[in-house]
Parts: structure tokens; C-alpha cells; sequence
């Protein structure tokens, strides 16, 4: 019998960013998607979490988006929630940190900075990052690969290096110029991004496809995606008639009791690496 999973959450806080990059998840869809995104009450979110630990135990929470920062009282929500659980923000840093690093530090609190070169200034992202990694709450700063930008990996490298900062790789996910990547890299290309290739679950990022269907996962049982309105999945790929767990702000809500067979084709969020049975 395999090991239990820790318990742990992968929450899109909003579906609301400042930047639009071509490369996201949610390119295009911004504008669909903003009425779907409340600003829930800080009340109504903490009593949530609060539930979850009295049930479930500590978790790991991962606070995504959108840009979290935009959130409406997003400081005291991370304070709140690491009373009882472990955070990670995911964040592009285009506000500032320093009420999070007071508010957090010295908390099991920690964030992920994802720098997008199309947007960000780096003049502006790496003193906030450096804040982050004074204060003990810098997890790893990560830039994704999309095809345009593969050429420049070695001169942002050096260029965050050289400050005290590396930069880890998250391989594109999707379509360009009508090539799926991550397969269609090229060996130049491969190159230049596999020295560096960021991780999740302990598994680096898997550079081809990689078939999951069937396979005995534990997601919706110790892992649940959550959406801005509060509809949980199984997981960020999630397929089938068991999909939806629920509304995770609600007082009934509750996680599955076994796991179950993956009913996708793949797993682009290398969630695998932490939920599949062995």
C-alpha cells in the first residue's frame, strides 16, 4: 500500500491580471471569465479554511489566479489562512509585497514569483523578489518557455543571477504557430531549457505527453482545484461525471473518500507526480 498524500489545494483565488501574456492558461478569456471571479468575503473564506483543517487536518494551499495580489484584502486572507495551513502564493509581483512580508514572515508562508518578460520590469520584480528572499518567503522565481522566448532563457539566467537571484523553467503548455508544446520544442530548444526545468510534486516537468487515463489518482481525495466562486474539481484537468466535488465554501462540502480512476488523457499541471497511485 503506497504512502498517504498530504493533503493539499490548488486555489484561483480570481481570474482577474493586469498583465494578459500570450502564453496563459486564460489568454483571451479575461473578459468571460471576470464575472465569474467574486470578491467573496474575508469572513466567508477564513470560516472555510478553518472547516477544512477541523475536518481534513493541515493542508497545503498554492493561491493562484489571475494576479492574487489584486484580491481584495488578500493580506489578511494569507495571514488567516496560515494560522492552520501551509501557503504559496503564485505571483507576477506587479504590486507590492512589503504589507505580505510584514503581515507573513516568519510564517509558513512562502511565495513563487513568475517573471513574464513581455510585461514586467525587471528593475521593478527583482527588489521584490529580493524582499521575499530577505524575509525567508522566497520559494523560486519561474519564467515560462514559450517558444518566442526560449532564445532569451541564458540572457534573463544571468541577468538574475547575477543579482542573487536563478530562474527555474515551466515548459509551455498549449499552441503556437500551430505546433502543441511541449512536444514541438526542438533539440536546440531542449537545450537551452532542460538545465534548468522547474518541478512540482518532487517530478520535473515533463518535456513530452504523457498518458494518464485510467490510472488510479488520488485527486478530489487529497488534492482539489478551486475556482474563484468556490467550485472545486478534482484537479486542473479534470474529465468525467465525478469532476466537480462541490462549492468548497460551503458548510457541507467534502472531499472524496477514495481514489479514483483518471478519466483524462494527460496531465498538462504535473499533478501526477503527487497524486497518482503506485
Amino acid at each position: 500500500m503506497s504512502a498517504e498524500r498530504p493533503l493539499s489545494f490548488n486555489w484561483d483565488i480570481n481570474w482577474v491580471c493586469d498583465y494578459g501574456c500570450p502564453y496563459c492558461w486564460f489568454h483571451g478569456k479575461w473578459e468571460e471569465l471576470r464575472p465569474r471571479s467574486p470578491a467573496l468575503p474575508v469572513e466567508r473564506i477564513l470560516r472555510a479554511w478553518e472547516r477544512t483543517h477541523a475536518r481534513y487536518g493541515p493542508a497545503k494551499v498554492s493561491i493562484t489566479g489571475g494576479e492574487p495580489l489584486l484580491y481584495p484584502g488578500f493580506t489578511e486572507i494569507v495571514a488567516g489562512i496560515s494560522r492552520r495551513h501551509a501557503v504559496e502564493v503564485i505571483s507576477n509581483l506587479s504590486r507590492d509585497v512589503s504589507g505580505l512580508v510584514a503581515s507573513c514572515r516568519g510564517r509558513e508562508v512562502t511565495v513563487n514569483p513568475s517573471f513574464h518578460p513581455l510585461r514586467a520590469d525587471a528593475e521593478v520584480f527583482i527588489p521584490r523578489a529580493l524582499a521575499l528572499k530577505e524575509a525567508g518567503m522566497l520559494k523560486a522565481v519561474t519564467v515560462v518557455a514559450w517558444p518566442p522566448l526560449v532564445a532569451r532563457l541564458a540572457e534573463l539566467q544571468a541577468l538574475f543571477r547575477g543579482k542573487g537571484l536563478s530562474l527555474t523553467v515551466q515548459p509551455f503548455q498549449g499552441e503556437h504557430d500551430g505546433r502543441r508544446y511541449p512536444e514541438a520544442y526542438t533539440p536546440e530548444q531542449r537545450r537551452g531549457i532542460e538545465p534548468d526545468l522547474g518541478s512540482r510534486g518532487g517530478e520535473t516537468f515533463r518535456m513530452g505527453a504523457m498518458t494518464t487515463r485510467g490510472r488510479l489518482c488520488h485527486a478530489g481525495r487529497r488534492y482539489a482545484v478551486i475556482h474563484p466562486d468556490g467550485t472545486a474539481q478534482r484537479c486542473g484537468g479534470a474529465a468525467g461525471e465525478d469532476r466537480v466535488l462541490g462549492n468548497f465554501f460551503s458548510d457541507g462540502f467534502s472531499l472524496l473518500e477514495s481514489p479514483r480512476p483518471c478519466a483524462s488523457d494527460s496531465c498538462p499541471c504535473n499533478e501526477w507526480a503527487f497524486l497518482l497511485d503506485t
